[in-house]
């Protein structure tokens, strides 16, 4: 019975170890050692919609573009349903049957060997690794825009870190406002696969200064994400800067959002000023003002590795005027606003 127990923990043992998948840096072969052979490959992170590929530095003759070829030339794990296909004369790849799981590794074995009879029989199979991203988002706000007095729109983009269809990219966000759904539009012409533009429509200005609610949650498309956020919305006859972010014209520009439309043929010269800068230009877009400058500020930019940058603007928010044609009123209510972003 003791002989029996002790060959079944060994038979246990060997079967854990069999099983256990070995690190990338184990696993890959020497890329060096088949330079005569292949001459690119698969690596690093990929898509999960990626197929395998392997490019050799010889040509097969036989090969024809999107040929079918035999399925064993590839081994996967964790395995894979695909088919094996010439991309051309040199290059192979495994092209999966259904999208890859995110944040996997897989390790791939291309017999080498059975494409070509001059291979030695050390160099018979290739080994690599990939792994597919993890797949995450990022919902960021941009500006404020004003239909009229009454009635507010609020940009934004969602950010994925790996492709996402159109259609679940509408199924991350909501926004309400006093527990009432507001609709948000995707534009899909101006969308990409990683990238969505959206609006939060439809968004009521009272009296007094209140708040839309943003909430995502990612368990629909199988993002394990999920969070909320408030998104202030400035009271009538409140004539203010909202938000200052620095553009993204390789930071050579400064993106001041407010509670009104401007008039587009004022002159803002004066009116606001960038510390550490000089000869600003003004474009206005709606409820936004842009203004750019020719040098970087000297004082209040954060030269750190995180490269995010700071810029102090002030707006004297007395003088600029409002676009009339939009909102019904001349008359409003300010002080200068000293504004810091990161």
């Amino acid at each position: 019975m003791k002989t029996n127990k002790i060959f079944g923990l060994f038979v246990a043992i060997f079967l854990l170890q069999s099983c256990t998948k070995k690190s990338a840096s184990d696993f890959d072969s020497d890329p060096s050692l088949f330079k005569d052979y292949i001459t690119g490959f698969s690596s690093g992170f990929v898509s999960v919609h990626s197929d395998f590929r392997v490019q050799l530095a010889f040509n097969k003759s036989d090969w024809k573009p999107n040929q079918e070829l035999d399925d064993d030339l590839f081994d996967i794990s964790p395995s894979v349903s695909g088919k094996v296909v010439a991309l051309s004369n040199n290059t192979i790849a495994f092209v999966p049957k259904e999208k890859l799981e995110q944040n996997t590794l897989y390790q791939i074995t291309l017999h080498l060997s059975q494409i070509t009879n001059k291979v030695p029989k050390e160099l018979a199979d290739f080994n690599f690794s990939v792994k597919t991203i993890k797949q995450d988002f990022l919902v960021n706000t941009q500006d404020l825009q004003s239909y009229s007095k009454d009635w507010y729109y609020l940009n934004g983009t969602l950010k994925t870190a790996d492709n996402l269809s159109f259609e679940d990219a509408q199924k991350i966000i909501k926004a309400t406002q006093n527990d009432k759904d507001l609709k948000i539009k995707f534009d899909k012409a101006t969308s990409t696969n990683t990238e969505f533009k959206f609006m939060i429509d439809s968004i009521q200005r009272f009296d007094d200064d209140s708040k839309i609610k943003i909430a995502w949650d990612g368990d629909d498309v199988d993002i394990d994400q999920k969070g909320s956020s408030f998104f202030p919305i400035p009271g009538k006859n409140q004539f203010k800067v909202l938000t200052i972010q620095v553009g993204d014209t390789n930071n050579q520009s400064v993106l001041i959002n407010f509670s009104d439309p401007l008039k587009k043929d004022q002159d803002f010269k004066g009116l606001v000023s960038i510390q550490g800068t000089n000869n600003l230009k003004f474009s206005t877009m709606g409820n936004v003002l842009k203004v750019f400058y020719d040098n970087e500020p000297t004082s209040s930019i954060d030269k750190g590795t995180s490269k995010t940058v700071a810029v102090e603007a002030a707006v004297d928010t007395a003088v600029v005027m409002v676009d009339t044609a939009a909102v019904d009123t001349e008359e409003v209510t300010a002080t200068d606003v000293a504004t810091a972003v990161e």
